[in-house]
């Protein structure tokens, strides 16, 4: 839709992708988290949320170090969500711990 907000397209790339992934289909989810995360008008909420969901994805599929590197983004976006911020802090600390990185806790 030519005449959607930034928000609305960003919501519906996030669910989208968010479907995808319910659906097994990983390239399609991967693809539309990141549509989102390139946006330049994309709220930072959603960006925030694209960026956990595509680590979240990477981790699930063994990518380690892109899941990091996703979490640690959230972490160090000024406008996201603090909610957002913590919920990518703990799950970048988990990830180093299933890596046995008991230490870690920056990139």
């Amino acid at each position: 839709m030519p005449n959607a907000t930034a928000d609305q397209k960003a919501k519906a790339l996030f669910n989208r992708g968010f479907t995808y992934g319910q659906q097994g289909d990983v390239e399609r989810t991967l693809s539309d988290y990141s549509a989102v995360i390139d946006m330049l008008d994309a709220p930072a909420d959603h960006k925030a949320k694209a960026l956990f969901n595509r680590g979240f994805t990477y981790s699930q599929q063994g990518d380690v170090e892109r899941a990091l590197a996703d979490y640690s983004a959230v972490i160090v976006m000024p406008d996201a969500p603090a909610d957002q911020k913590a919920t990518a802090l703990f799950n970048r600390g988990s990830t180093y711990g299933q890596q046995g990185d008991l230490h870690r806790t920056a990139p």
